[in-house]
Order: C-alpha cells, then sequence, then structure tokens
C-alpha cells in the first residue's frame, strides 16, 4: 500500500490526489485516498495493480505504472513518484 507522508520535511496537505490511468486509448479516473489506497468507481482498492484492474478490466497491467498524478505541474507515474520520494532498503 502507497505511504503518504511528508516530503522530506516538507509538510503536504493531500486533499485526496486525482490520478489518471491511460490504456487502449482511453483515460481511467482514480482518486489517491489518505490510506494510500486508490478509489476506482467509488471503492478502495488496496494496490495500484487492483485498482488499475478494475479500472480497466485487465488482467496484464502494472497499477504502479498505470496510475499517473501531476504535482507542481509535473506528471509523473506512481512507480516513478515513489522511487524519488522514498528510501532504498539498507544492504543485508
Amino acid at each position: 500500500m502507497l505511504q503518504i507522508r511528508p516530503i522530506r520535511g516538507r509538510s503536504c496537505q493531500v486533499g485526496r490526489p486525482s490520478l489518471i490511468g491511460r490504456h487502449n486509448n482511453k483515460q481511467h479516473p482514480g482518486v489517491l485516498q489518505a490510506d494510500g489506497r486508490i478509489s476506482v468507481w467509488k471503492r478502495p482498492w488496496g494496490t495500484p495493480n487492483s485498482a488499475a484492474r478494475a479500472a480497466t478490466g485487465s488482467d496484464d497491467i502494472d497499477g504502479w505504472e498505470f496510475w499517473r498524478l501531476t504535482i507542481a505541474g509535473v506528471e509523473q507515474s506512481l512507480a516513478e513518484f515513489r522511487a524519488a520520494h522514498t528510501s532504498p532498503d539498507p544492504p543485508a
């Protein structure tokens, strides 16, 4: 589940950011909830993959790449957002 926390010391308000996914030349809306779930058709889904599958009806889809959000005018996938704002796991 995507966790939403202040980013690098900055406070941020989550006002239910809109997400857009594109598949087969169609746009699919979603809403990022404060708890990290993504709502599609007014139902929250626990993972980006399950939300993308619900939105598109396709089982062959990567929700981390499918869902896109725009922050400060920059559109990025959830995968790009996660990579930019999380620390890598420490070596074992």
